[in-house]
């Protein structure tokens, strides 16, 4: 069984016991000839600390004999006082055979160090990968800093700042993976992108800023990686970079923006979500990522990357069919960390363009940042939490042993039970049980989440492909309740022809066919199957591009069910659909079936949403995305039965009212940034019909009446303004743009119609209808009231001048 937590005042009850005790004597006494651990090893504590790592890994057991003072400074002053010079002290050696015998000297420093606090768990599993990730960026930083101050002595290279030579030089250094989200494990390589920026580069060499690069970048691997009597510093990879089978070994920025905007894979979009520039030019790094946003985090929602990022995943695992413990890898196996990783890597892909609060690198945090955004449940998030730990913690044991950069368990039950020793375990037994539970509960929830179940299967034949149409398919399709089984026949070998533009792609095709049998089946439940199967045709044909929405209806089932029933009942909703099919997106979130939101919600979530628009052009697309969006809520609620058509109408008008007073605050601070000497005059909107009778529907336009008040004001300085500001509100509702038009709109119930002002004053307003208004304006009125304003006390001053005329005595 796994030991107990211990008792915190009593450290050696933490410690495993030692798998090799012979060695760990053997140890002890190679110790016990420097005189720097003559006192230490009188100490229990001690004595258990150093039979636990060297009796279990003779790795440590070298180390501790190669630098015994590292081990003596531990074991009286604690691990946090070791590290912090490693992470911070720069080498001193001028040349590199002297840099690589200081950076290896610390290296092996840390890695004992890290390894004691590791084993006594007197630092966390985020302390340990966090230190050595610390320590890896400090190394690449000092081995960089090295190279170009030679280049500088050389000629070759002007430094801006002696004590910084990268500062300002367009050299980029990008880590990436564990290192990218300070998550290096015990003896991990570290995968590295170099990239430069040709323009900023002060090269003064007689050759070319490419060359120069080259050397650069395979000079930094070399000292490094390469292996002396000193030991290495840590194994470089550079094959992260784009393309790295025809690329040189530093990237152009250009170049490297060009690849991944035109040719980037789904993969290399999720390998970026921890890219951080770690050394060389950091605001040049930054200023990378952000030039990449729009790559790595789609707007739209982008379930055809889950295929993509799976496939991979399935093909490390191929021909593994179950977990057996020897020889199993923790890292990329059935049930590794590799699946925790990909589990919250698709995931923030999926759902990181319209969620920001979800790009964020390591691993756990990331799991809950989708907790918090209700996109996993917190028991899951809980139990990966545990799960990532223990096999990290089982992963460095592992690596620990001779500083092997190994996942994988071992073969022999002598082997894993002295791995199971070094976990802390009693017996191998209890060791086998826990690690296959933790890999089994792993693997299906990762398998929960890849959300790629089989199509629907059918009864019968549904083969679309070759010339003629297959008899049995004609057959099945009027089983299935379609009456026009030829004419389907046809559409759907188009579709597999490319006959759409939505299915010109092998991608989209891929898909659809996956899905053809699903389809069919949600389209021939509808009440009338051949037209929804016409409007399913109608739909796709209006689509872009169709590998995306295709893989979301493919994946899943019951927004494949829900768009049948749409396209079966509701044509209107359907073409809605055909014009944004993004929308789709919405019934995602967890709050879409819920109750349509009130007022005050739309009102917060509408901000939520604007937070992000950088400028007015943006916040006008977002509102128009926020309205469609709610507005087809309010379609399907209707069409589910889930609102009554009273409750969907007031609903409508909430977000009419909602929309309308964020234009006209938009609008109106638009346009004071350009005329700054506009007098603060309130302003009011009307809204009559079916918007001041809370009655909307889905075709209502809006009846709306604007009013100021010029009073305080010079009238005639102020009316051009107000006008001007009033045609803009117009143009702001009704521009049609790609994403829709807000709304139309209406004004020609304002006093003089079509031909009077667009705004009116509100005195002008209370004297019109004392004197001139028809009987259709004063019944008009009874259903005014204000559904926008930038003052309140003047909007209740409205409501009392139009109650005052609606209430007045009226000759029968």
């Amino acid at each position: 069984m796994h030991p107990a937590a211990p008792d915190s005042s009593d450290s050696t009850s933490r410690l495993p016991l030692a798998s090799r005790a012979d060695d760990a004597a053997r140890w002890l006494e190679k110790l016990r000839v420097h005189a720097s651990l003559a006192d230490c090893l009188t100490q229990p504590k001690a004595l258990a600390l150093i039979a636990a790592s060297a009796g279990n890994a003779p790795y440590l057991g070298r180390l501790m004999e190669r630098h015994p003072e590292t081990l003596a400074a531990y074991l009286t002053e604690g691990p946090d006082a070791l590290v912090q010079p490693l992470l911070t002290a720069s080498p001193t050696a001028e040349d590199q055979p002297g840099l690589m015998t200081q950076l290896r000297t610390a290296k092996n420093n840390l890695a004992l160090t890290v390894a004691l606090a590791d084993i006594e768990q007197r630092w966390t599993l985020g302390e340990v990968t966090r230190t050595l990730s610390c320590f890896a960026e400090t190394s690449v930083r000092a081995t960089l800093d090295h190279l170009l101050r030679t280049a500088a002595r050389k000629g070759e290279y002007t430094c801006i700042d002696e004590a910084e030579p990268a500062r300002g030089s367009g050299i980029i250094i990008l880590g990436m993976g564990k290192l990218g989200g300070h998550e290096l494990n015990y003896s991990s390589d570290i995968d590295l992108i170099v990239l430069f920026d040709r323009e900023r580069l002060p090269y003064t060499g007689a050759k070319n800023a490419q060359a120069f690069m080259n050397r650069i970048a395979q000079d930094l691997t070399s000292i490094l990686q390469e292996r002396t009597s000193d030991g290495y510093v840590f194994r470089t990879d550079l094959r992260l970079r784009p393309d790295p089978m025809s690329t040189p070994l530093a990237v152009n920025v250009a170049a490297a923006l060009a690849y991944y905007e035109t040719v980037g894979q789904n993969w290399e979009r999720a390998a970026m979500i921890k890219a951080r520039p770690i050394a060389g030019d950091l605001a040049a790094g930054e200023a990378f990522l952000r030039e990449l946003k729009p790559f790595i985090w789609r707007k739209t929602l982008d379930f055809a990357t889950i295929a993509d990022i799976h496939s991979i995943k399935r093909q490390m695992n191929s021909g593994a069919k179950a977990i057996t413990l020897p020889g199993h890898n923790i890292k990329t196996g059935i049930g590794g960390i590799r699946e925790i990783e990909f589990y919250a890597a698709t995931q923030q892909l999926v759902w990181g363009g319209r969620m920001p609060q979800l790009r964020v690198r390591p691993t756990l945090e990331a799991l809950d940042r989708l907790t918090e955004c209700d996109l996993m449940q917190a028991d899951v998030r809980d139990q990966l939490h545990a799960s990532y730990h223990y096999l990290r913690r089982l992963e460095h044991r592992l690596q620990m042993v001779e500083d092997a950069q190994t996942h994988s368990l071992p073969e022999t039950d002598t082997q894993i039970a002295s791995i199971a020793t070094f976990m802390g375990f009693d017996s191998r037994e209890g060791f086998a049980q826990a690690t296959t539970d933790v890999l089994r509960a792993v693997h299906q929830h990762y398998t929960d989440s890849m959300m790629d179940s089989a199509p629907l299967a059918v009864d019968g034949n549904l083969v679309f492909t070759g010339v003629e149409a297959d008899p049995d398919t004609l057959e099945t399709l009027r089983r299935m309740g379609y009456t026009e089984v030829q004419r389907i026949s046809d559409i759907i070998q188009g579709w597999h022809r490319g006959h759409r533009r939505s299915t010109r792609s092998k991608r989209s095709r891929q898909v659809l066919t996956e899905m053809v049998p699903a389809l069919l089946s949600a389209l021939g439940k509808t009440a009338n199957p051949d037209a929804a199967f016409f409007h399913f045709d109608d739909f796709i044909d209006r689509l872009p591009s169709g590998a995306q929405i295709f893989s979301l209806l493919n994946s899943r089932q019951e927004i494949l069910a829900l768009l049948a029933d749409i396209l079966g009942s509701t044509p209107a909703l359907g073409d809605t659909l055909s014009n944004d099919p993004s929308l789709m997106e919405a019934v995602l979130e967890a709050d879409f079936f819920y109750e349509l939101p009130g007022k005050e919600t739309l009102e917060d979530l509408l901000t939520e949403r604007l937070r992000y628009a950088q400028d007015y052009e943006q916040k006008m697309g977002y509102l128009r995305i926020f309205n469609n969006e709610k507005r087809f809520q309010a379609g399907v609620h209707l069409l589910k039965k889930l609102a009554t058509p009273k409750r969907v109408g007031a609903f409508l008008s909430s977000l009419a009212e909602v929309i309308l007073q964020c234009v006209m605050q938009e609008v109106w601070a638009e346009y004071r940034r350009s005329n700054a000497s506009l007098p603060a005059v309130p302003f009011t909107i009307l809204g009559l019909g079916k918007l001041g009778g809370r009655e909307m529907t889905f075709g209502s336009d809006l009846d709306i009446i604007f009013l100021y008040d010029d009073r305080g004001a010079d009238a005639l300085e102020v009316r051009p303004h107000i006008n001007r500001l009033s045609q803009r509100l117009i143009n702001a509702l009704t521009l049609l743009t790609r994403e829709g038009r807000l709304f139309e709109v209406d004004t020609r119930l304002r006093p003089g119609g079509s031909d009077g002002p667009l705004a009116t004053s509100l005195d002008a307003f209370d004297q019109y209808f004392t004197h001139s208004a028809w009987t259709y304006e004063h019944m008009a009125i009874t259903r005014a009231r204000v559904v926008a304003t930038t003052a309140p006390d003047f909007a209740q001053t409205v409501e009392q001048v139009i109650a005052t005329h609606v209430r007045k005595p009226r000759d029968a």
